[in-house]
Protein backbone atom coordinates (compact mmCIF):
# COMPACT_ATOMS: atom_id res chain seq x y z
CA UNK A 1 0.00 0.00 0.00
CA UNK A 2 2.71 2.63 0.39
CA UNK A 3 4.45 1.53 -2.19
CA UNK A 4 1.30 2.64 -5.16
CA UNK A 5 1.60 5.95 -2.71
CA UNK A 6 5.19 6.80 -2.81
CA UNK A 7 5.26 8.46 -6.49
CA UNK A 8 2.20 10.72 -5.70
CA UNK A 9 4.37 11.40 -2.54
CA UNK A 10 7.05 12.66 -4.91
CA UNK A 11 5.17 14.50 -7.17
CA UNK A 12 3.24 16.66 -3.99
CA UNK A 13 6.86 17.39 -2.72
CA UNK A 14 8.46 18.31 -5.97
CA UNK A 15 4.90 20.60 -6.48
CA UNK A 16 6.14 21.92 -2.88
CA UNK A 17 9.76 22.63 -4.22
CA UNK A 18 8.33 24.54 -7.33
CA UNK A 19 5.72 26.25 -5.27
CA UNK A 20 8.34 27.68 -2.67
CA UNK A 21 10.75 28.56 -5.64
CA UNK A 22 8.05 30.57 -7.37
CA UNK A 23 7.42 32.52 -4.22
CA UNK A 24 10.56 33.29 -3.65
CA UNK A 25 10.83 35.00 -6.80
CA UNK A 26 7.93 36.79 -6.56
CA UNK A 27 7.27 37.83 -3.59
CA UNK A 28 10.29 40.51 -4.01
CA UNK A 29 8.56 41.63 -6.90
CA UNK A 30 5.01 42.21 -5.48
CA UNK A 31 6.73 44.30 -2.67
CA UNK A 32 8.25 46.39 -4.94
CA UNK A 33 5.37 47.03 -6.83
CA UNK A 34 3.23 47.37 -3.97
CA UNK A 35 5.57 50.28 -2.84
CA UNK A 36 5.73 52.46 -5.61
CA UNK A 37 1.83 52.28 -6.25
CA UNK A 38 1.15 53.01 -2.74
CA UNK A 39 3.45 56.20 -2.56
CA UNK A 40 2.27 57.10 -6.17
CA UNK A 41 -1.65 56.64 -5.28
CA UNK A 42 -0.75 58.45 -1.69
CA UNK A 43 0.94 61.65 -3.61
CA UNK A 44 -1.12 61.76 -6.45
CA UNK A 45 -1.86 65.97 -6.24
CA UNK A 46 -3.22 66.51 -9.40
CA UNK A 47 -5.78 64.20 -9.06
CA UNK A 48 -6.76 65.36 -5.77
CA UNK A 49 -7.22 68.85 -6.31
CA UNK A 50 -9.17 68.47 -9.57
CA UNK A 51 -11.68 66.35 -8.11
CA UNK A 52 -12.11 67.51 -4.27
CA UNK A 53 -14.46 70.28 -3.66
CA UNK A 54 -13.92 73.12 -1.97
CA UNK A 55 -14.90 71.92 1.66
CA UNK A 56 -13.13 68.31 1.20
CA UNK A 57 -9.46 68.42 1.14
CA UNK A 58 -7.13 65.69 1.69
CA UNK A 59 -3.76 65.62 3.17
CA UNK A 60 -1.40 66.77 0.32
CA UNK A 61 -3.83 69.83 -0.65
CA UNK A 62 -3.98 70.85 3.12
CA UNK A 63 -0.10 71.06 3.19
CA UNK A 64 -0.27 73.45 0.19
CA UNK A 65 -2.94 75.55 1.57
CA UNK A 66 -0.82 76.04 4.63
CA UNK A 67 2.49 77.55 2.87
CA UNK A 68 0.83 79.24 -0.20
CA UNK A 69 -0.59 82.40 -0.74
CA UNK A 70 -0.53 85.10 1.61
CA UNK A 71 1.37 86.92 3.58
CA UNK A 72 0.85 84.63 6.82
CA UNK A 73 2.41 81.15 6.67
CA UNK A 74 1.41 78.73 9.10
CA UNK A 75 4.85 76.56 9.69
CA UNK A 76 4.08 74.89 12.58
CA UNK A 77 0.30 73.51 11.09
CA UNK A 78 2.25 73.09 7.54
CA UNK A 79 5.17 70.85 9.38
CA UNK A 80 3.03 69.02 11.09
CA UNK A 81 0.55 67.66 8.24
CA UNK A 82 3.52 67.01 6.54
CA UNK A 83 5.00 64.94 8.71
CA UNK A 84 1.44 63.03 8.94
CA UNK A 85 1.55 62.76 5.37
CA UNK A 86 4.66 61.11 4.92
CA UNK A 87 4.47 58.66 8.03
CA UNK A 88 2.08 55.97 6.44
CA UNK A 89 4.17 56.05 3.28
CA UNK A 90 7.13 55.18 5.72
CA UNK A 91 5.39 52.72 7.62
CA UNK A 92 4.27 50.59 4.58
CA UNK A 93 8.45 51.22 3.50
CA UNK A 94 9.28 49.45 6.56
CA UNK A 95 7.05 46.92 6.67
CA UNK A 96 8.04 46.27 3.39
CA UNK A 97 11.78 46.72 3.92
CA UNK A 98 12.65 42.78 3.98
CA UNK A 99 11.50 42.16 0.43
CA UNK A 100 13.13 45.47 -0.71
CA UNK A 101 16.72 44.56 0.67
CA UNK A 102 15.96 41.02 -0.47
CA UNK A 103 14.97 42.13 -4.42
CA UNK A 104 18.35 44.54 -4.39
CA UNK A 105 20.37 41.38 -3.16
CA UNK A 106 19.22 38.75 -5.45
CA UNK A 107 18.98 41.72 -8.67
CA UNK A 108 22.36 42.43 -7.82
CA UNK A 109 23.99 38.76 -7.75
CA UNK A 110 25.58 37.78 -10.94
CA UNK A 111 25.12 34.08 -12.43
Amino acid sequence: MAAANAPIAFTLAAWQERWALAQALWATGLAVVALFAFIATWNEFLFAVVLTGIETKTMMVLVTSFTSGGTDMFYGEATASVVLGVLPAFAVAFMLQRYLVKGLALGGTKG
